[in-house]
């Protein structure tokens, strides 16, 4: 089984990559070409005088393939590797400094044409490999060393082809300065047959990827079938390795620098585990003294040591921030206490100190080959949106949340602290919530002394220091895979010791819940609050039901109990209050409802040890002058605001929430935030397959006759009577309804996969031959939906550009002392650039004088010089034509 896992994984890791390779291997169109010209050249071009390659009179269905090797000798001017036509009529790709562009002719977009910026870097005296393909009304693909760097489809694309030119432009200043070889072009017009039947089929691949979905459940039902030979060869395999006392040293060589060198191959995977290294180096002390022993299973520590880094991040972190100490400072802090709490943990607690490094150092190569195996594909294939980059990076597709997120970090790292953020108290007196909200958004200045996620931002300002990035925006989405995993090893340790699960079938559940679109949705739109305390609030839970289920116990382990949860919910407070205050309250008032009218009786000690872990999670918390702050405006949020975002796609029913349908599969970016509408034929399969899930719960709570169950049965019941109250409140927005199953999907995920062990006892057991493979038969539905949710995201996304990385460093000598910016001119995501430029903006379509005039912090602009934001684009006739933004200066006046 370990073999078929693996095989799995590293498809999986691969498959998000594979957009390039399939544009390249499949059949092209050029076949249905009705007058095809094909063009070769066989000698160079060193840059003296352009090739003319003809021209295409009709536009219509206009078709273009070139191909082509360059080398890039001088920058200067704005070199044109080739066109179809003058000025901005065609198809182009234009070189400025290191950034490359392709630039074509759209219709569909106000300026009539399109700016698609490459990612990838152009740099002088390398060779590059570049292939293009243009379709008239459909699409612009660009390949560069086989990699898929431009993918954008528009009915607006309209190149003319009145002169083809390679190695040089419209003008002087644009001929290309370097060599250029193996030439060829195909070019003609396609008939308007094979023209509809392209454009009925979406390039963006919804339609196809549903049909992946689908054949991918078929093909593992074969799997799971066909199976019984492989299994019994990686048993064999696995048995082999059990049956060793130790793991050869070449085995843990070869995997040390297989390691090592996805390191260096890969930034984003090197400075994860960089972010791993530091919180299990810095949480080894915590671990020893706090940690109760029900958590200290073998190889887990792998786990809950570097959780126990995180939870001393986080606490202290926001320390430093509530006490306005420079941020820059925690890291070196962190390492003085860690030390410092080895030396004492090493005299007062040695045996239980060598201990734990005797049982590192004894299960350290099982664990590897565990990581290699597993932890490690899982991990690529999750951080897949920006793995192939080319440059540290985060993207962006729908959800804003990202980039307020790295706003506070990067102000704190750029010398900004709570002090100074408060000293803007006075531009929001006499405001709402919600006008708070709306002002920030018209300025896209969003106030640090109103932003409550301390533990969050301590976290992503600590990873941006460690792995040495200049700038948040390079560790912002990477940052979010250590507590998504931290979550998923929870999911893990819950099935294995708390339902009695074996490791391949908890190994599988785990798996199943990281690839769940729902969970990777909550992760890649941004919303990394609820993502980073996810893991705190689900441990509460489990510290709840451990208690549960304890007979008896001594004081001192009750101490340690309630210590380590006040840990817990202190860092939970400082992440993410509302699901300490609006969420877990009311579940544990519906658990001890269910738990009485189970059980008839009401053990009282679980409930009263975590009410006083959040007392003194909260006592913790207020010498940060943090919790009465976040309470009054959080309060305010909910009554005057209602607290809701933007709607998703569909209300999710059971089948959608475990995984087994993604609700995302339609939602691209030109749909975000509107309700989508199910066919007849959807919602009745959908409905069948949730009653199937929910068969399989019933069957468990009617089997599995434990005290426990009153949460499990909480948890769904809660959900399910959450989703009728917004229903009949809102049937137009679901956000709450979304929020809240996510917060309890854990919870949800784990009854559900723990259920079909009977489900496999009733029904399965002769289909199966081994319980293990209906595990995987019912997880390899998810993991597919995840991957097509990863490989739609990493399609419909875009990478934050490196250029606008840079200008943070570029720009610090610019003085934005009483300054506002005005976007003059900008073409890309707004919500970006406050984490880059350090001052307020006046956004048009937002900035309603009449409606501020009258408001202090409306007077508060007034004699503000206003820096003009202009981010340029190639324009017709214009010599000057870089993508770089740049700020000139004018005046506002009081009129």
């Amino acid at each position: 089984m370990i073999t078929v896992l693996l095989a799995l994984s590293m498809l999986a890791a691969h498959l998000v990559n594979l957009g390039g390779f399939i544009h390249i291997h499949l059949p092209q169109v050029d076949d249905f070409i009705d007058n095809p010209e094909t063009t070769s050249v066989s000698q160079g071009i060193n840059g003296n005088t352009p090739i003319v390659l003809g021209k295409l009179e009709k536009t219509e269905n206009a078709y273009f393939r070139l191909k082509l090797r360059f080398r890039l000798d001088n920058a200067e001017g704005f070199p044109n590797l080739f066109q179809t036509a003058v000025f901005n009529d065609g198809l182009r790709m234009e070189i400025n400094g290191t950034t490359a562009a392709i630039v074509v002719a759209d219709s569909s977009v106000k300026e009539g044409y399109r700016v698609i910026i490459l990612p990838n870097a152009i740099n002088i005296g390398q060779w590059y490999k570049l292939e293009v393909v243009a379709l008239n009304g459909g699409y612009v693909r660009a390949f560069l060393n086989e990699q898929n760097v431009v993918d954008v489809s528009s009915t607006g694309i309209s190149m003319a082809m009145s002169q083809i030119l390679v190695g040089g432009g419209f003008d002087k200043t644009r001929m290309f300065r370097g060599e250029i070889d193996n030439i060829s072009l195909k070019k003609g017009n396609l008939s308007s047959r094979v023209v509809t039947v392209i454009r009925n089929i979406p390039n963006s691949l919804h339609s196809v990827l549903s049909l992946i979905s689908n054949v991918g459940i078929l093909i593992s039902i074969l799997l799971c079938l066909f199976i019984k030979k492989i299994n019994g060869t990686a048993g064999k395999v696995t048995n082999y390795f059990r049956s060793l006392d130790q793991i050869p040293i070449a085995v843990s060589a070869s995997l040390i620098f297989f390691q090592i060198l996805l390191m260096l191959v890969l930034p984003p995977y090197r400075n994860v585990a960089i972010t791993y290294f530091f919180l299990f180096f810095i949480g080894i002390n915590q671990y020893v003294i706090l940690t109760p022993s029900f958590l200290k299973e073998r190889f887990f520590y792998f786990l809950f040591i570097p959780f126990n880094g995180l939870l001393l991040l986080t606490v202290l972190g926001s320390y430093f921030i509530g006490f306005s100490i420079d941020i820059k400072l925690l890291v070196p802090v962190l390492f003085g206490v860690t030390v410092l709490g080895n030396l004492i943990n090493f005299k007062f607690n040695r045996e239980k100190f060598i201990l734990i490094f005797s049982g590192l150092k004894t299960d350290f190569s099982r664990a590897l080959i565990f990581f290699t195996l597993f932890a490690t594909p899982l991990i690529l294939c999750l951080i897949s949106p920006v793995l192939f980059s080319g440059y540290s990076t985060s993207p962006y597709r729908i959800g804003p949340d990202m980039a307020s997120y790295a706003k506070m970090a990067q102000y704190l790292l750029d010398g900004g602290t709570w002090t100074e953020a408060n000293l803007r108290a006075g531009e929001f007196i006499g405001m709402s919530p919600g006008g708070i909200n709306r002002y920030s958004d018209a300025t896209m200045s969003w106030p640090l002394m109103y932003y409550f996620r301390w533990g969050l931002t301590a976290f992503q300002a600590t990873v941006t220091t460690i792995t040495l990035s200049k700038h948040v925006f390079e560790t912002a989405f990477i940052s979010m895979a250590i507590p998504y995993l931290f979550l998923c090893g929870l999911v893990l340790f819950w099935l294995k010791s708390r339902m009695g699960l074996g490791v391949a079938a908890a190994l599988l559940g785990a798996i199943a819940f990281a690839l769940n679109p729902n969970t990777i949705n909550l992760w890649y739109e941004g919303f990394y609050g609820n993502v980073f305390a996810l893991c705190f609030f689900i441990l509460i839970l489990f510290i709840f039901l451990q208690i549960r289920g304890m007979k008896s116990f001594k004081d001192r382990d009750m101490i340690q109990f309630i210590l380590f949860a006040s840990t817990v919910f202190a860092a939970s407070l400082l992440s993410y209050g509302e699901g300490v205050f609006f969420v877990l309250p009311p579940f544990l008032v519906f658990v001890f409802i269910v738990d009485f009218l189970l059980n008839r009786s009401i053990k009282w000690a679980p409930y009263l040890a975590i009410l006083g872990s959040a007392c003194i999670g909260l006592l913790i918390v207020l010498p940060c002058d943090f919790i009465v702050h976040w309470a009054i405006l959080t309060l305010k949020q909910l009554t005057q605001e209602g607290g809701n975002g933007y709607t998703q796609p569909l209300w999710a029913l059971p089948h959608e929430i475990l995984g087994y349908s993604s609700i995302y599969l339609e939602a691209t970016p030109d749909v975000a935030g509107r309700l989508l509408s199910r066919s007849s034929t959807k919602l009745f399969a959908g409905l069948i397959i949730s009653c199937i899930a929910l068969y399989s719960l019933l069957l468990y709570f009617r089997r599995k006759g434990k005290e426990e169950n009153a949460l499990y049965l909480s948890s769904i019941l809660l959900v399910a009577l959450l989703a009728c109250l917004v229903y009949y409140k809102s049937p137009n927005n679901n956000y709450t309804y979304m929020k809240m199953y996510v917060f309890f999907l854990p919870i949800i995920f784990i009854t559900f996969w723990s259920s079909l062990a009977f489900a496999y006892e009733k029904h399965a057991v002769n289909l199966f031959n081994n319980m293990n493979l209906f595990f995987l038969f019912l997880a390899l539905p998810i993991a597919i939906n995840g991957m097509v949710y990863i490989f739609q995201y990493k399609e419909e996304s875009t990478l934050i550009e490196n250029y606008k990385i840079g200008l943070h460093s570029e720009i610090e000598l610019i003085n934005f002392n009483k300054v506002i910016m005005y976007p003059f001119s900008m073409h890309s995501n707004r919500t970006m650039y406050p984490a880059i430029l350090p001052a307020p903006w006046i956004i048009p379509a937002l900035w309603d004088p009449d409606h501020w005039k009258d408001k202090p912090y409306y007077k508060n602009f007034i004699n503000y010089k206003v820096y003009l934001f202009i981010e340029k684009r190639v324009q017709s006739f214009v010599r000057s034509s870089a993508w770089e933004s740049y700020i000139s200066k004018s005046m506002l006046h009081n009129n």
